[in-house]
């Protein structure tokens, strides 16, 4: 811990001193400026180290970090001295809300940080349990843990070599100092919470009432996919802060014109298209929204152009390319086949058309997006009955729909009627998000045409562009495609802000006490139903074994970790021979990561006794469920032990 406190403030000293060559307006400018500055500096170090098969290496990190600071300080003192201060702002006092507060939105604002600070607890004190995080994303940081670099291990979960990367390389960074993971999913808690201020100052552009910026900025935080991310070790939020901060800069130029904004927004550009590919789905409207304010408005230059594309790339080059540039060596593309299959629409069925896919994508979203997730039985079946029983009406009459064995992926399949889990993988937007995405989108794109109020502007083209890019970006439907709308979301109750203040003061008011208690109750049903935390009954998190936490969403693997924690010691070496493409070995490594884990792969190497030897492996844990794997006889291995599909051996 005593390192990581020291790592923290060689790279703090360092942002800090950057951030004085920028001419702030106010402090959280400054604050928001220093933070992304301080997140590039990690990456950088994380990234450059794991380039040289050191990133495992406090004391390489904490010499290279000592360099940066050194050359800091000697361009700040020799070559071009500041004009700024180090801390050029008082910290502010809070003033978020008008003295006659309505009073569902005092009880939201409670409630809200009630929450928030239970969700700080989970992220500090119960294990990373999403299933994405334990097969990829947390998974991948333990071999870099053990190979020293982020560059291709032998693996054949093509994911963790070839996703991007920068929200991870903050959480391992947290790991290698602490050698815990009780810091793995702060960092996307705080750019979660971040985001909030950034919706709601955003939204003080739209109205001089502050409590309706509040209220829209704490209804997104209620959504149902994003409360349950705040304390998920997934990179979502992450992405999510980067994109609407660089907007954030962005607008602010359009109004004081600061060249040092424009280079914030492309910096954070650059981070956000590798923490995320979804963000992808995001850089059409991006692009269309600055190319609108140069050519059409004329409230940008050329030369605007120049520094945000020149600061876009450069960050994007230093921070984000290296993982594509490895993919395009290794695999032949920015992207390997095996990723392509999720990632891209040249995998469509040979009999489906690409106006037929984007009208399933679509489609399927939309409906999605009618979200009874969280209400209690037997309400919420009673309502599923009923919103599929117009579709299979339509269906009926004119033989259109949905469930087709098309656009999908990794064998779903969609269905009017189905139950789709509430979780942090699958959760969507709630009752709220029905009234936000079908009744605010209507209204932003009627204000847009008339006022061409920038931040408008760019939410009517996240509405129109943002779901037909991801059909190109995605081959098939899934249920856990929620989490890729959450920054439309944060624009559109941009839009519900502009909403509420253009209405009459009466209705308005009736309007935000029933918003308010369907929200509060939304956030309630995230907070309480959420299967992978809890804090009450036999499930509360203070009473669970830390496997049982670890597995509480990918169920069948309790055994597997209970088994290797019995069997193989905590310092030994590891190989995992199973048949399936994705396998959850993040609580393999231990506690403490001091395991060391060797994926078996190719599968037949199992029976490669020479082979196994060569790698180190001294047990070898085997998932025996398919009949017809392992694909040989194990008798020369020593069976350790055993616990449901899952066996143990030890190589001599």
């Amino acid at each position: 811990m005593l390192l990581l406190i020291i790592s923290f403030i060689i790279f703090l000293l360092t942002a800090l001193q950057i951030n004085r060559y920028f001419d702030y307006r106010k402090w959280l400018d400054w604050f928001l400026g220093g933070f992304t500055i301080l997140i590039s500096l990690i990456i950088l170090v994380m990234t450059v180290s794991g380039g040289f098969y050191q990133m495992n290496n406090p004391i390489f990190i904490l010499g290279f970090q000592v360099i940066l600071l050194t050359i800091s300080f000697a361009i700040l003192h020799f070559l071009k001295p500041p004009q700024h201060t180090l801390f050029p702002f008082p910290f502010p006092k809070l003033d978020l809300v008008e003295k006659k507060l309505p009073f569902p939105v005092i009880v939201f604002l409670i409630g809200s940080g009630l929450a928030a600070v239970l969700t700080l607890v989970y992220v500090l004190f119960v294990p990373p349990n999403n299933n994405d995080s334990l097969a990829i994303h947390l998974a991948r940081i333990g071999m870099w843990d053990q190979t020293g670099s982020w560059l291709p291990w032998n693996t054949k979960v093509i994911w963790q070599l070839t996703f991007p990367m920068n929200a991870e390389m903050i959480s391992y960074w947290t790991l290698l100092f602490s050698r815990g993971e009780h810091f793995l999913g702060l960092f996307t808690y705080i750019c979660g919470y971040l985001s909030i201020v950034l919706i709601y100052v955003l939204g003080l552009e739209l109205t001089n009432k502050k409590s309706l910026a509040l209220l829209s900025a704490l209804i997104w935080a209620a959504f149902p996919v994003v409360q349950m991310n705040f304390s998920s070790t997934r990179h979502d939020h992450v992405s999510s802060f980067m994109l609407i901060a660089a907007v954030y800069f962005f607008y602010y130029h359009l109004k004081r014109k600061n060249t040092g904004y424009l280079l914030l927004a492309g910096l954070a550009i650059g981070l956000s298209i590798g923490t995320n590919s979804s963000v992808g789905g995001y850089l059409p409207g991006l692009a269309i929204f600055f190319l609108l304010y140069w050519l059409l408005f004329k409230m940008i230059n050329l030369h605007d152009v120049i520094i945000l594309g020149s600061s876009s790339f450069l960050s994007f080059l230093l921070l984000s390319s290296p993982i594509f540039i490895s993919n395009s060596i290794h695999f032949g593309s920015l992207l390997p086949p095996e990723a392509l299959e999720m990632t891209s629409q040249s995998t469509l069925q040979p009999n489906s058309s690409s106006l037929a896919h984007i009208s399933l994508m679509t489609g399927r979203w939309a409906y999605q997006i009618v979200d009874f997730q969280g209400i209690p039985e037997p309400y919420q079946s009673k309502l599923m009955q009923l919103k599929a029983a117009i579709p299979d009406f339509i269906s009926a009459k004119t033989g259109v729909s949905l469930e087709v064995d098309q656009s999908l992926l990794n064998q779903h399949s969609f269905g009017y009627s189905d139950h789709i889990p509430f979780s942090e993988d699958s959760s969507w937007f709630g009752l709220m998000g029905m009234f936000v995405f079908f009744i605010i989108s209507i209204f932003v794109l009627v204000i847009t045409f008339k006022h061409r109020h920038p931040l408008m502007v760019l939410t009517s083209l996240f509405l129109l562009m943002t779901p037909l890019a991801f059909t190109f970006l995605r081959s098939g439907w899934t249920p856990y495609d929620g989490r890729y709308f959450i920054p439309l979301f944060a624009f559109l109750c941009l839009g519900l802000t502009a909403f509420l203040d253009w209405l009459r003061p009466k209705f308005g008011l009736v309007l935000i006490y029933l918003i308010s208690i369907l929200s509060i109750l939304t956030l309630l049903m995230a907070v309480y139903s959420n299967p992978a935390k809890s804090f009450w009954g036999y499930k509360a998190f203070w009473k669970q074994h830390r496997f049982d936490s670890i597995s509480a969403q990918s169920y069948d693997t309790k055994e597997m970790l209970y088994l290797v924690d019995q069997t193989v010691p905590e310092d030994g070496v590891l190989g995992i021979a199973m048949p399936t493409i994705v396998y959850y070995e993040y609580g393999l490594f231990g506690e403490h990561f001091t395991r060391s884990i060797v994926p078996v792969y190719p599968d037949e190497k199992i029976c490669d006794r020479d082979w196994l030897i060569e790698q180190g492996i001294q047990y070898v844990l085997v998932d025996a469920g398919n009949p017809e794997y392992p694909p040989c006889s194990l008798g020369d291995y020593e069976y350790q032990n055993s616990m449901k599909n899952w066996i143990v051996f030890k190589i001599n």
